[in-house]
């Protein structure tokens, strides 16, 4: 019998994965595979670690919806350390860290840890407040953070 969904890696990303149907798990347990995948490839060729990050911060918040929350930081501590060394070669991609650091912010004040989710949000809102000064006001949504 074929899943009620795609199967591709991008598949949870889409709003079509097993998570739209209900099936948590089943969600996490792709994008775990996903994770695995994505490392060994980041691992042979770095210009795979972008696509590694991210499949670290769907992940993360998979993990989130099914109450492992500590599992959950943990993919996004690793995402967040893969974004910080993506923006030392490219700053573009400082708006991804961004979200990275506001995700894991969210997750450290679930596990408790409120004094490190909110460093992890003031660097996050830093980031999106320069990204303002430099690139002008069109960004300025970006400061109230990523869409619930």
């Amino acid at each position: 019998m074929n899943p009620p969904f795609p199967t591709s890696p991008d598949c949870c990303r889409s709003g079509e994965g097993p998570a739209s149907t209900g099936q948590h798990e089943q969600s996490v347990t792709l994008l775990d595979e996903v994770v695995i995948i994505r490392r060994r490839l980041a691992d042979a060729d770095p210009s795979f670690r972008l696509q590694w990050a991210r499949s670290l911060g769907d992940l993360s918040r998979a993990l989130s919806e099914v109450d492992r929350d500590e599992e959950a930081a943990a993919a996004g501590e690793e995402a967040v350390a893969i974004w910080r060394q993506l923006v030392g070669s490219n700053t573009a991609h400082r708006t991804n860290l961004a979200l990275a650091l506001n995700n894991l912010a969210i997750d450290m004040g679930v596990l408790g840890q409120d004094d490190r989710g909110l460093a992890l949000y003031d660097e996050a809102l830093g980031i999106r407040r320069d990204r303002v000064a430099k690139e002008g006001s069109t960004h300025l949504p970006d400061l109230a953070g990523p869409d619930p």
